[in-house]
């Protein structure tokens, strides 16, 4: 089997994100795209939108080291608001059911996520705002009906090949 050939990683910072980017990256050939935080004036909706369809039309395989769920989380919390809306989160979801993206939401255990926080500079800058995080990951994970990705566990290889592989 094949990985699907776009991918949106999303978690909480320390979630280990990054590194599964470079697996899926050694791993299949894919290259990573990183997204942050939306620039002053942005269309936030537009440039996520975009970034879907380059991907879909690129030549290589695209890993997103998150994308627009993180400006529906970190966006209230650090700015104090969401700049994509519940309305231009439908469109994007749709998009990206019509692209057969895959969505993984990468959470491992709270000791495992803190101490991986802890050690990185990050967006948050207490533990309460990484629960927080974490926490409206795991509220994510459920409306989607998606299984939050745990690299720690025992069953962890054969699950990333099941979230990734079409």
């Amino acid at each position: 089997m094949k990985p699907a050939k776009t991918i949106i990683l999303e978690g909480p910072d320390g979630g280990g994100k990054t590194w599964l980017a470079e697996r899926i990256a050694r791993t299949y050939g894919h290259r990573i795209v990183k997204t942050g935080p939306p620039l002053f004036g942005e269309d936030v909706r537009a440039s996520y939108m975009y970034s879907l369809i380059m991907a879909a039309h690129h030549d290589t395989g695209t890993v997103f080291d998150r994308h627009y769920l993180g400006e529906m989380i970190y966006g209230p919390l650090l700015r104090g608001v969401d700049k994509l809306g519940v309305a231009s989160r439908d469109k994007i979801e749709s998009a990206i059911a019509d692209y057969g993206v895959r969505v993984v939401i990468c959470i491992p255990p709270w000791e495992v996520l803190h101490t991986a926080w802890f050690s990185k500079d990050d967006l948050l800058k207490t533990a309460n705002q990484l629960r927080k995080v974490r926490d409206r990951y795991f509220d994510e994970a459920v409306r989607l009906g998606l299984k939050p990705y745990d690299w720690t566990a025992s069953d962890a290889e054969e699950t990333l090949r099941g979230l990734i592989e079409a």
